[in-house]
């Protein structure tokens, strides 16, 4: 039977894959002067003719607001490794709930909803962890496993991730 675990690792990478899909080089189009063969990419702030930009020196990042950080928290500790004891992961998963309820007062309307199952599932995986005699019994719990498996869940992760990505970013 699958693990708990082993879907928040997997709950974390659905969230690196999707910060890997939105980097990369830009295509290359005419610049004056530049011979470029068709389909060749030029790495981003380059031209073809003339290397990096000065106007494209690295640029300050503000730091993350009181809720993004405690958000980024939250995140980082409930889905952090392989768990052998149970320890804290009740209390983690609750406060990554509520981290999720406190971002989804500044999301898009069109967000809320997928805010609200987020929100929810980890509310309702951390009243299972509460219940459960130690962590086998939970990463083998089936209504855990509903929950973090079903659709509604899988598909609000990947858009609240995308959208967390953006208005939350680590660095």
């Amino acid at each position: 039977m699958k693990a708990i675990s082993f879907v928040a690792v997997g709950v974390a990478s659905l969230l690196s894959l999707a910060a890997c899909s939105s980097s990369g080089s830009k295509t290359a189009s005419s610049s004056p002067g530049a011979s470029v063969p068709a389909g060749a990419s030029v790495p981003a702030n380059t031209t073809a003719d003339s290397g990096p930009k000065s106007s494209d020196s690295p640029k300050t990042t503000a730091q993350p607001s009181k809720e993004c950080a405690t958000f980024i928290l939250a995140r980082n500790t409930a889905l952090s490794g392989d768990r052998t004891k149970m320890g804290e992961l009740p209390d983690e998963y609750n406060k990554l709930s509520a981290s999720f309820a406190t971002l989804a007062a500044n999301a898009p309307a069109d967000l809320k909803a997928d805010f609200a199952v987020v929100s929810k599932t980890y509310s309702d995986l951390s009243a299972l962890a509460k219940k459960a005699a130690d962590i086998a019994a939970f990463k083998s719990n089936p209504d855990a496993l509903k929950l973090i498996s079903d659709s509604k869940f899988t598909t609000s992760i990947v858009r609240v991730t995308e959208y967390t990505q953006k208005t939350c970013p680590e660095k």
